[in-house]
């Protein structure tokens, strides 16, 4: 199924191939040649709620703005990319394994929504600092490995912090919650000084 021809920002929504389903539409491709896009809200009046596995991926693009209709961005979405921020939504419940892998991140403002940032979603970036929301009860492997960060702030409802979530970055020294139960021995490099509180 294609789209309807019209303007968003500077591409057609004709630059996206997707599917519907139940009234919903998952965009499974971008063809367009536009680098700084737009993810349309709505195609043929339906709400865009997924980004499909690959569907952007390797596009080269440099910046994209995401609709508050989007729930789902699955794997390797946006993974190899120029990005070098993004604001996911707060309707966003589910980021797929290495989503936004091989970025150029400095900046993410991350859902409240989520429950559990995937294996391997942000790593190879260039984070400073992230701030893990608190609905965020799971932090997977490799979540954030291979960037460059100084500062992290962990919330109090985090359970878990798997292998090499943090490995890789400018970390010097970290707090972990008391809430957290599960602490990869090597979630950080060797040399972190963590505390626990």
């Amino acid at each position: 199924m294609t789209g309807l021809t019209f303007s968003v920002l500077g591409q057609d929504v004709s630059d996206f191939q997707y599917t519907e389903k139940n009234g919903k539409i998952t965009i499974t491709e971008y063809s367009g040649s536009e680098k700084d896009i737009t993810i349309p809200a709505l195609i043929n009046n339906l709400p865009v709620t997924v980004i499909g596995k690959r569907a952007l991926f390797n596009k080269q693009l440099t910046s994209v703005i995401l609709p508050d209709s989007l729930i789902i961005i699955e794997m390797h979405a946006f993974r190899q990319n120029k990005l070098t921020s993004i604001t996911l939504p707060n309707n966003i419940t589910y980021i797929g394994g290495a989503a936004f892998r091989n970025n150029q991140l400095t900046s993410v403002t991350i859902s409240t929504s989520l429950t559990k940032i995937e294996d391997d979603v942000f790593r190879h970036n260039q984070l400073t600092s992230i701030t893990i929301p608190d609905n965020v009860t799971i932090i997977g492997r490799g979540a954030f490995t291979e960037n460059q960060l100084t500062s992290i702030t962990i919330s109090n409802r985090v359970t878990q912090i798997r292998a090499y979530s943090f490995k890789d970055n400018k970390l010097t020294s970290v707090v972990i919650p008391s809430s957290v139960k599960t602490l990869a021995e090597d979630a950080f490099d060797p040399d972190v000084v963590i505390t626990k509180r």
